[in-house]
């Protein structure tokens, strides 16, 4: 394959390269191309004779980091993974981090963080010890944790390659099409280490109703295209995969107890389209592309932005005219904002909203994720009810009030409100704002 880096990788390349800090972490959007950033990086560095040694946290990763490899040039790297023999005498290794950590250790001068976000997992800290004296570039499109932590104990300076209204405008990532068919009621669930406890998710997400309504409503919108699925746990990804077969849909389940052979033969399987809809838990959140691939069912409800983001990155890349499409049945981005809004990052682990970063609001007539502020749905044009607005709209009905008790005009404000079309709590308010100007005078 042919890889054209873009403008905004290459210049994200050139900043890191000429910053005076030894750990640099550049922040990219999901779909953005942190890959290509990795390889060009190794290819810098090869060619000035260093060692390289670049991280990837799982197996599905680093093949696509070997084909990106191959694809800018490199030649002669060892590649460690399970069940693959060491190349001691490659000066660039391509390795999963748990493979490292049992294999004789690489004597690296650079060392590059696919996903760098996990540096905070202890076998990740081991390994950043360990190349204490090596240059560092760690690649992210999340640089936030669930349990608050931030990077600036791996990392002396951040770099943002680019926002995505940037590769939005430049038509690099989709703007998908989102709908909240139902939010489930969480509030029986306990929160254990920052989340939800699986165990308890996964059988309240598991139940016939709620499995239901998944394929229910894979059927209305998505039937026909390929699709990803996110459960919460190996039984509940088991469940929903039967729910689909049974339907008629080539469906398919794997997860982290999949042994390798069988999660290849099963990813190259839906990459060929002889798998329809592919359930998994916890597997492909992240790294994993296929740009073919433009559905995400989110059926994980999750307190973690980032692990949000990553399941909604999986179906961002702009491929042919297919607009990819969210069915979030988990209420995730209603809690935690729209996948493709602008954020601003730090070290220390924050996410301060910008523009369209606000939690989103869901439409009552089609049930599409809206920005905040819309006044109308994106999908169905549904007119969002502000009670300011009718407020403002109703100022003088107001003034006319103030001047009459307030029970004596209840009905003259109940059938006003009815005329036009106003719901319950427009009336509520109409009163309560009555109430306190006639209690000030």
């Amino acid at each position: 394959m042919k890889l054209v880096p873009r403008h905004y990788q290459l210049a994200a390349i050139d900043k890191a390269l000429a910053s005076e800090h030894r750990r640099i972490l550049i922040v990219s959007p999901g779909a953005s191309g942190k890959t290509l950033i990795e390889a060009l990086l190794a290819r810098h560095f090869r060619r000035r004779g260093k060692r390289v040694l670049w991280v990837l946290p799982r197996r599905e990763t680093l093949h696509q980091a070997v084909a990106h490899a191959q694809a800018v040039g490199l030649r002669n790297f060892g590649v460690m993974i399970y069940g693959t023999e060491p190349t001691p005498t490659a000066r660039l290794q391509i390795a999963t981090s748990s493979t490292v950590l049992v294999r004789e250790p690489f004597k690296a001068d650079v060392v590059l963080w696919d996903e760098a976000h996990h540096m905070v997992a202890e076998g990740a800290m081991a390994l950043s010890k360990h190349y204490s004296r090596a240059l560092h570039y760690g690649l992210t499109a999340t640089p936030i944790r669930l349990d608050g932590k931030g990077l600036d104990e791996f990392y002396d300076e951040m770099l943002i390659a680019a926002q995505p209204s940037e590769l939005i405008g430049e038509r690099l990532i989709s703007v998908p099409r989102i709908f909240c068919p139902d939010v489930p009621d969480l509030s029986s669930i306990r929160v254990r280490d920052n989340d939800y406890e699986p165990q308890a998710l996964g059988e309240m997400m598991g139940t016939d109703g709620l499995v239901g309504n998944v394929l229910e409503h894979w059927q209305k919108h998505a039937r026909g295209r390929r699709t990803v699925g996110f459960a919460v746990t190996r039984e509940h990804s088991m469940r929903l995969c039967a729910r689909f077969a049974a339907a008629g849909v080539r469906a398919a389940h794997i997860d982290g107890s999949t042994s390798p052979a069988v999660r290849d033969r099963t990813l190259r399987a839906f990459e060929r389209g002889q798998i329809q809809v592919l359930w998994n838990c916890m597997v492909l959140s992240e790294g994993w592309d296929v740009p073919s691939c433009r559905v995400a069912i989110l059926a994980r409800p999750t307190m973690s932005l980032q692990l949000t983001l990553q399941q909604c990155n999986r179906v961002a890349r702009v491929f042919e005219y297919d607009r990819p499409l969210i069915l979030d049945h988990a209420g995730n981005v209603l809690r935690h904002g729209l996948p493709y809004a602008d954020r601003n990052y730090t070290l220390s682990g924050t996410a301060s909203d910008v523009a369209g970063a606000a939690p989103s609001r869901r439409c009552p007539e089609c049930h599409a994720a809206n920005h905040l502020a819309a006044k109308v749905c994106v999908e169905c044009g549904h007119e969002f009810w502000n009670i300011e607005d009718k407020l403002a709209e109703s100022a003088d009905l107001l003034m006319e009030l103030t001047k009459q008790r307030l029970l004596e005009r209840r009905e003259k404000i109940v059938a006003f409100a009815k005329t036009k079309g106003f719901p319950d709590d427009w009336t509520e308010a109409v009163l309560s704002r009555w109430s306190a100007i006639e209690a000030h005078g």
